[in-house]
Formats: C-alpha cells, structure tokens, sequence
C-alpha cells in the first residue's frame, strides 16, 4: 500500500475534522439554547408501547452465512406525505435495483395517497409495497424526529433491520459493495457531524429495529423532538452495544455529497444530490458513476406519465392508518 497516499487522506480528514469541530462549536451553542428553553415542556410518553413492542418483538438471529431470504431480514421504508417530484424515480429505482424479495413500506399523507396509487398500483396490490397513512400532510424537521423517536413506525416494521431513504438518495448499481455486506451493522449511514461529532446521516440509513426500539425506551424521554434523530440512534444504539458504522464504512455505504470523506470508495447509496454539485470533481474521482448522475440530475426529478387513476374504495382496501 502506497504509505504516502494514506498520510495524505489521514492529514486530510484531520483538517475535515477540525473545520467541523469549529462549526460544530457555534452549532452546538445556538441548538443548547433552543434545547433549553423546551427541555421542560411535556412530552407524549409512549414508554408503555414501546416497552410492549420489544417485548413482543420476535425475529430469528441474523446469520451471515445462510441469507438465503433478504426479506426475512430488511423491510425499505421511506417517509413522504408530500406530493414530491422525484418520488416515483428515487422508490422506482430502488424497487428495481434492490433485491426482489424486499417488501416496501411507504408511510404516505391523505394528500400524496392518490398520486402515491396511480405510481404503484401494481406493486401496491401485489403487496410490495405496504401503504401506510400519517396523520399529517408534511412533516417539519421536528415533527420527523419526533415520528422516528415513537412508536408509530416500528408498529409496522416486523423484520431485524430497516433500511430508511428519502427522495434526494441515488442507489449506485456500479458500487463493488451488495446490500448484505452491510446487514451486519446494527446503524449506518453516510458520514455526517452535527452535536456529537460524526454520526450516520438518517436520510439512507440501515438500522437495527430491536435496538432503535430500546434506544427510544430508555434514552427518549430525555430529548426534545428538536434533537435530530439520527444523531439520537446513531449514538444511543452505539451505548447499547450496537454495531454502527466508522467513517471508513460509511464511505462504501454512502457518499452524502456535502462531504468530502477522503476514504471515499464506490459506495452503494448517494445521498443529497443537489448538495453535492459544489463538490463534483472531488466525488467523481472516487466514485465515477455520479459523473453521469450530475450530468442528468434534473431528470432525476421528471415525472411519469399518469396512466389511470386508482378508485378511492380501491385505495381503501390497502391503506393502513397510522
């Protein structure tokens, strides 16, 4: 191995670091604020449910050398209530380029709930994808931590591992990494910092279900719904003796593209496209395929051709409400 070119990425993400500490610095002491003036006031406490659910939650070990079911394994979830444009490429390509057997789960509003059936209605009545109604028709960053932080979503998720995406995350099907080479992560996602340092970014994540539900029963109550999320599990399942992912997995799980991760490897997923125009020339070094990607993102968000509508008593017989 060429020494030289690993000193030159050590010297590099020492000087990431240390630029993130500063803004971290400044970060920190603006959300402290804002953490204290809410830290009294009430919160729902789910403790009951939550401690229900791990109490009923039963699955088999994961054994890494007999995979022969994924789906036993992972459910894909992604939470969109709003009617957004890239919905259908971003589920589209997943949906394709994942693994067959993989079950969907798409927790959605009344709003985007027709628009969501005239996308998927084949895939909806031949149960791939689970419909899931939120009582909500947008979700504001609080309220998303506070939906991932309750009960609500794990009431549907009956496998080990969940893997969550958003509508701005690429999956790379040149990457030299397959999906099972990550299910022995109990939390990973593409390198971010934000209160603590570095953590997983939530917005494509694999994470551990038992373990998300035990980090909410004993560490939630202690957070405001202004605490982001994915700095909560990423830390707290990590507490509970959980495997997460160091910044080396994390750059063969997913590039985040405001960052410029110098162990950058042709990872599976990309995350936050648009962001990642400023850094383009750095990225496409190590990760060649999203050359092409940025050459064609607004086609990324081009939508299909509407073919028919889904009747309302149609949709009925497949939504769930949350």
């Amino acid at each position: 191995m060429d020494t030289t070119i690993s000193c030159s990425r050590d010297e590099k993400l020492f000087k990431l670091k240390k630029r993130h500490h500063r803004q971290l610095e400044t970060l920190l002491a603006k959300q402290q604020k804002e953490l204290d003036i809410i830290k009294n006031n009430s919160q729902l406490n789910y403790q009951d449910e939550i401690s229900s659910l791990i109490k009923n939650f039963t699955c088999q070990p994961i054994n890494q050398n007999k995979l022969s079911n994924i789906s036993d394994i992972l459910t894909v979830i992604i939470i969109e209530p709003r009617r957004h444009d890239q919905l259908y490429k971003v589920v589209n390509r997943f949906l394709s380029q994942l693994h067959k057997s993989l079950k969907f789960i798409i927790f959605h509003s009344g709003k985007n709930q027709d628009f969501i059936f005239q996308l998927f209605a084949p895939e909806i009545r031949e149960g791939k994808i689970k419909m899931v109604r939120l009582a909500t028709d947008n979700l504001k960053a609080n309220e998303y931590n506070h939906l991932l932080k309750s009960p609500f979503i794990y009431r549907h998720i009956t496998t080990p591992k969940f893997l969550l995406f958003q509508t701005d995350t690429y999956l790379n099907n040149q990457s030299k990494y397959p999906l099972q080479y990550f299910l022995g992560f109990d939390y990973i996602g593409g390198e971010s910092y934000g209160l603590k340092g570095l953590h997983g970014n939530g917005g494509m994540s694999l994470r551990n279900t038992l373990l998300s539900l035990k980090a909410i029963y004993h560490f939630g109550p202690k957070y405001p719904d202004i605490y982001p999320e994915d700095v909560f599990f990423y830390h707290h399942i990590k507490t509970l003796s959980g495997k997460v992912g160091d910044i080396r997995d994390m750059s063969v799980f997913c590039c985040n593209y405001s960052n410029t991760n110098p162990y950058l490897c042709h990872p599976l997923f990309l995350h936050k496209l648009v962001d990642g125009k400023k850094n383009t020339k750095y990225i496409s070094k190590y990760c060649p395929v999203f050359r092409d990607i940025s050459q064609n993102i607004k086609d990324l968000a081009s939508e299909p051709e509407i073919l028919h509508r889904v009747s309302d008593e149609t949709q009925a017989k497949y939504v769930v409400k949350i």
